[in-house]
């Protein structure tokens, strides 16, 4: 059985997908999306990936009138860019971030910065979890 859960934060919409067996829960995919009819200003999305992921790929598409916006991906921590690129609205179309070498459990700031950017769309989908899984807590043994 497959469920979808939304969680809504700061005008990014993120969908993981579970797959749900019995008590179990698994995440294998996220998707981000965001629009905006009229944007100035930033937005932010915290991303944190489970230990022993290393690398973090996402693609989509970006949209908008007039304007621009730059994405980026920088490290919470340190506020280092990992990633940045701004767009236009003559260079709307297809957005691909690839970042290698990362340490897993580390967090990470999906951010969005707009000048004046009109009918503003970002949607992008990852085969991987952008959200850390939480920890379950120690079931007591039960006696025999």
């Amino acid at each position: 059985m497959i469920a979808k859960i939304l969680f809504v934060m700061f005008g990014f919409v993120v969908l993981s997908f579970l797959s749900l067996s019995g008590c179990v829960s698994n995440i294998s995919e996220s998707k981000i999306e965001v629009g905006f009819s009229e944007f100035t200003g930033e937005k932010v999305q915290d991303i944190q990936l489970n230990d022993g992921i290393t690398h973090m790929k996402l693609s989509g598409t970006i949209s908008l009138t007039s304007g621009s916006v730059e994405i980026y991906i920088k490290v919470k921590d340190t506020d280092e860019k990992l990633y940045s690129e701004t767009f236009f609205e003559e260079n709307s179309g297809t957005i691909n971030i690839e970042i290698k070498d990362l340490k897993g459990n580390s967090n990470f700031v999906l951010g969005i910065d707009s000048n004046s950017a009109k009918d503003f769309k970002l949607s992008l989908t990852s085969d991987q979890k952008l959200i850390k899984d939480k920890e379950k807590p120690a079931v007591p043994a039960v006696p025999k």
